[in-house]
């Protein structure tokens, strides 16, 4: 009876983190999507450092953005 509680618990466990991971994706996806569509009326307001921090490397934003030596996260 515990082990089949215990297979319970674990699959619950793993829905969760699956749907954690799904909810991440679809933030970032956003995120992205919101960059795209704002970026350009926001260029020269917005520093590299905070577009590069909260996106990484990520392929909307310009090349000239995209050095991330310099920052600490």
């Amino acid at each position: 009876m515990w082990q089949h509680e215990r297979e319970k618990e674990l699959m619950e466990v793993e829905r969760k983190k699956e749907e954690e991971r799904i909810r991440q994706l679809l933030i970032r996806q956003e995120k992205e999507r919101l960059m795209r569509e704002h970026l350009p009326q926001l260029e020269g307001f917005l520093s590299p450092k905070s577009l590069t921090k909260s996106l990484g490397n990520s392929p909307i934003l310009p090349k000239k953005h995209h050095n991330t030596s310099n920052i600490f996260y």
